[in-house]
């Protein structure tokens, strides 16, 4: 769903999204210097930023105020989805991420005070929604609305492996509710008139991604690199979102 992020930022010429691009691509490659220099500061900011993008994308149509406010329930509502699956998953995300705990003992840490983390994410959660609500930023009717599809997202962490679990939360929950967001922004600006046009809109990026991280993966099996496919995948993942969700936060600002 961040293949389309050129269009969502506005350029419509050639120059444009070439200029977009290698800003892009920049802060993707200096993020991923920050992994080099610094990788467990890299992994914890992946971690705040990837918590206020979920949080965000999930509550944003529920919030119509501009203030600080909805920002900080979007960032408490990504901790505890994140905390959720860690706790929900942290037998297999040891084993899973073994080799990795020395590289980024921040993830051990979290993984060591995962129900901890948890269990105050879910008391913060529920006193920030129900504040919303008397404050008015949201309804009743929203109010639980999430609370039902929390439960949904616990159950699914807890029966599902780590991998199935995570995967379905991300194209079902997040990617489908923002690729409809997206549809319809483009939609309503007469950018595109149909399904295919979209679909021709996310196709050139998604393919690059794909094949950008196909090359990778050969990289590090051809040079034999003493780095797990999981720890590379994760760095790879956070160097897109970190542009991604600052293109999201700007595209929700103006038109949602």
């Amino acid at each position: 769903h961040g293949a389309i992020d050129n269009h969502l930022y506005g350029f419509k010429n050639m120059k444009g999204n070439f200029k977009f691009i290698a800003v892009y691509v920049v802060v993707a490659l200096a993020f991923a210097l920050l992994w080099l220099i610094a990788s467990n500061i890299a992994f914890l900011i992946f971690m705040l930023i990837s918590a206020y993008h979920f949080g965000q994308s999930q509550l944003v149509e529920e919030t119509e105020d501009q203030s600080i406010w909805p920002r900080i329930i979007y960032t408490i509502w990504g901790l505890w989805l994140l905390s959720s699956f860690l706790y929900l998953n942290e037998a297999e995300l040891r084993l899973i991420s073994a080799s990795d705990l020395e590289i980024l003992p921040s993830f051990g840490w979290l993984l060591d005070h995962s129900y901890g983390f948890f269990l105050s994410s879910s008391l913060l959660l529920l006193g920030s929604l129900i504040w919303a609500v008397g404050m008015g930023l949201i309804r009743w009717s929203s109010f639980f609305m999430e609370m039902y599809q929390a439960l949904m997202i616990l159950v699914v962490f807890y029966i599902s492996s780590t991998l199935w679990g995570f995967t379905l939360y991300f194209v079902v929950l997040h990617s489908g509710r923002v690729l409809q967001q997206e549809y319809a922004y483009l939609i309503s600006s007469q950018r595109i008139h149909n399904l295919l046009q979209f679909t021709k809109l996310l196709s050139p990026f998604t393919i690059l991604s794909l094949l950008g991280l196909v090359s990778i993966i050969f990289g590090l099996y051809f040079f034999e690199l003493s780095i797990s496919y999981s720890l590379l995948a994760l760095i790879f993942i956070s160097c897109l979102t970190v542009p991604h969700s600052w293109v999201m936060d700007r595209f929700y600002q103006k038109s949602i």
